[in-house]
């Protein structure tokens, strides 16, 4: 059995899935590359896998039970957009798509 790879942006997503991380590593590694470091093990596995593959990091998504919560509070705002965090929402859009 071969010594696992270190963990770093030259390792292929197919050679990263067949080791076995600790999440700290995942975390870290996620933080080293401006990889939202948030989520479950799985997610974060996930998250890495994308970005080995394509170099790009996955968009922020509002978690879906937080929509009714953003239009219940700041449906007045209509289109205008608001800062939660460093995640920019148009509530316009999700109206449209998820009512």
């Amino acid at each position: 059995m071969s010594e696992r790879p270190k963990l770093d942006t030259d390792l292929s997503s197919a050679a990263f899935r067949e080791w076995y991380w600790l999440k700290e590593e995942l975390t870290d590694f996620c933080r080293g590359n401006g990889l939202s470091a948030a989520g479950s093990k799985t997610e974060l596995a996930d998250r890495i896998a994308l970005y080995l593959d394509t170099g790009k990091a996955e968009t922020p998504r509002i978690a879906k039970k937080m929509i009714p919560m953003l239009l219940q509070h700041w449906k007045p705002l209509n289109n205008k957009r608001i800062r939660t965090g460093r995640l920019l929402v148009s509530l316009l859009s999700i109206q449209e798509e998820h009512i």
